[in-house]
This record gives C-alpha cells, sequence and structure tokens, in this order.
C-alpha cells in the first residue's frame, strides 16, 4: 500500500471519465465521489469500480449527460425515471431535489427507477447533513444474498445510510450494506489474494468459507446480525424497488456483469430538521447522545467507542493531510486503465 495525493488521483479519474464521454461537470463529480470513498476508508467503493464504470458508459450500459425525469410529483413525494444515467449524477440531481423540497415542505423523498449504481451510499446522506437535514438513502442491488435461514440468493447488498449533521462533531453517518460484508470488498480481497473472514459467506455448497473466490464464484453473502439484517435487506429491496417499480434484486442486473442496463432503484430523502426543532438545540442534543457513546468506557480489546462515520471522518481527515492510501494490484489496473484511455498515472 502506498500514498498519493487526493488531488491528483481525482483529477485522473476526472480525464479518464471524460475521455469516455462525461462532461466536465460530471465527471468531476464521479471523480470526486470515486475518490471520497478511498479517503473515508472504503476502496471497495472507490477507484478500483474506475474500470467497470467506464466499460458501462462505453457500452451505453449506462449514459451520459442525462437529467432524472420526475414522472409523479407531489409537495414531498417523488417518482422518478433515473433513465439509465450515471448514478452518481441522478442521485446527487435527486437528493438536491428532495433538500430544496423538504426546505419548503419539511421533508421530501423519491422513488427512483432506472437507477445505475450510484457507488457509496453515504454520499448523498452527507450532502443532506451539510444542508442542516437528515439525510437517508438506500439501493438494492442485484441478489447475492441469502435470506436468514435460506440457501438461495433472494436479496442483494442493498446498502442503507442515514446521516445527521452535529455541532461539536462531523455529521454522524451510517452507512453500510445489509449483507455480512460488501461485495466491493470481496472483490478486492480476490484481487489481492487476502481471506475474508468465515462469518460473511458461504460456498456453492452452503459452507462457511473464508476464500473469497469461493463467495463469488456460485457462493452466497450472509445477512449481517441474522435474522436482523435479513428483515432489513428486506425492506431495502421493498422501499427501492416495489415503490419505483424498479427491478428487484432476484431481476436487476449486477454492475460487475459486462452486459445489461441494471434498472435498480434507490429511495432517498431529507428531513428539515428546523421543522422539527430549532436546529441548534437539535445540534446540542445530538452532541448530547454523542458526547454520552464517547464517555462509555471501551470494553476490553477496544480503545474506544466509536459512533457511526466517525472512523471514516478519521480516515477521511489522515488521506487529506497525507494522501490517500490505493494498494499496488489497484494502482496497476490504474495505469492500465489510463494507457487504455490515453491519460498517463501522474506518479512515478
Amino acid at each position: 500500500m502506498k500514498l498519493y495525493a487526493c488531488d491528483s488521483v481525482q483529477r485522473f479519474c476526472m480525464q479518464v471519465a471524460q475521455s469516455c464521454g462525461l462532461g466536465e461537470w460530471e465527471a468531476a463529480l464521479f471523480a470526486e465521489n470515486l475518490v471520497l470513498a478511498q479517503m473515508r476508508g472504503i476502496p471497495s467503493h472507490g477507484v478500483m469500480r474506475l474500470r467497470q464504470y467506464m466499460l458501462r458508459l462505453k457500452k451505453e450500459l449506462v449514459v451520459a449527460g442525462v437529467e432524472p425525469e420526475i414522472v409523479r410529483d407531489m409537495p414531498s413525494a417523488l417518482l422518478v425515471d433515473g433513465r439509465y444515467g450515471m448514478g452518481f449524477t441522478i442521485a446527487h440531481k435527486v437528493m438536491e431535489l428532495c433538500i430544496q423540497r423538504a426546505g419548503k415542505t419539511g421533508c421530501c423523498f423519491a422513488a427512483v427507477f432506472n437507477g445505475s449504481h450510484f457507488g457509496m451510499a453515504g454520499k448523498y446522506t452527507i450532502q443532506a447533513a451539510e444542508a442542516k437535514m437528515i439525510g437517508v438513502c438506500m439501493s438494492n442491488t442485484m441478489s447475492t444474498t441469502v435470506p436468514y435461514g435460506g440457501l438461495r440468493d433472494i436479496f442483494g447488498t442493498n446498502p442503507i445510510s442515514i446521516a445527521t449533521p452535529a455541532s461539536k462533531y462531523p455529521p454522524v453517518v451510517l452507512d453500510m450494506a445489509t449483507c455480512a460484508i460488501a461485495k466491493g470488498k470481496v472483490i478486492l480481497a480476490a484481487k489481492e489474494g487476502r481471506k475474508v473472514p468465515r462469518d460473511v459467506g458461504l460456498d456453492a455448497t452452503g459452507s462457511p468459507t473464508d476464500d473469497p473466490n469461493a463467495i463469488l464464484n456460485d457462493g452466497h453473502f450472509l445477512p449481517f446480525g441474522g435474522y436482523k439484517g435479513s428483515g432489513i435487506s428486506f425492506f431495502v429491496d421493498l422501499l427501492s424497488t416495489a415503490l419505483s417499480g424498479a427491478c428487484n434484486s432476484l431481476m436487476s442486473v449486477d454492475f460487475w456483469a459486462p452486459e445489461g442496463k441494471q434498472d435498480i432503484g434507490y429511495f432517498m430523502g431529507a428531513f428539515n430538521i428546523a421543522s422539527f426543532s430549532s436546529y441548534e438545540d437539535y445540534l446540542k442534543r445530538v452532541d448530547v447522545i454523542i458526547d454520552a457513546a464517547k464517555s462509555c468506557p471501551p470494553a476490553p480489546g477496544f480503545d474506544c467507542v466509536y459512533v457511526p462515520g466517525e472512523i471514516e471522518q478519521n480516515n477521511y481527515d489522515r488521506a487529506a493531510l497525507e494522501g490517500v492510501e490505493i494498494s499496488d494490484v489497484v494502482v496497476k489496473d490504474l495505469i492500465a486503465v489510463g494507457k487504455e484511455h490515453g491519460i498517463e498515472w501522474p506518479f512515478k
């Protein structure tokens, strides 16, 4: 693992994206999101995905320059056609619209169909938190995960994120897959030749395995927390697809597939804090809860208690000062992607 200047990595990703047809603003947003995930210590949703995003873009499985289309419009509820645009672009614009509406009505939520992979769900809830709101965002994915007690993939990794602003602290950000491990983390482990914990997936026979390739090749992901994660995954799929008409996890196309538009769904929106309470009073109450968690004596084997998103924020702050960490195998692929598109990797 080596450290690389964040702005240079971001500029490289932007240039590659522009070479594949994204306009300047959209390419900048795309590159910012990839590097943000990398900086927050979520490499499964970072620059390792650059090649696949560009492959899907060149094959027109996702479409550059698309504006989301509002199909059904009420003051606090929107049905939106993502029109197979870049997921980063569609999700950003839909959340921005929800934030604007919530400023007038108190809250606004959108169900999106014809969606494509939008990267790190926390990006959009942070977007709401920075606008003095509570953000909620979730999406289904292709089925990779067995329900609790089952041995057939029914649900996807089905991420969910919730974020709130705080006063003394950075935004508190829950951002997680509802399976025991994100698929991107397993793919990255396979690329880097690492094992994964034995309690996150099964091989093709239904036996627990620490081999990422066994999980990826006809194996299965497990829901986190047994029936609890399975139940949450069910409702992520329901809210993301049953409301919008997007393909459910059994019907949707895998982001990593070489063909096929995804048509996954998003469910996202924002609560305007000022509609419920004085914003300043709310922040004080949030800080009280954070202070209580941070003052809790750590259990044996732990240094302290972390609130949601704190570790990722620490990673981000460190990367902003020192550079972003990227594994050698991913750098090798980035160099190759750059050569394929006439863009030079900016590091020797």
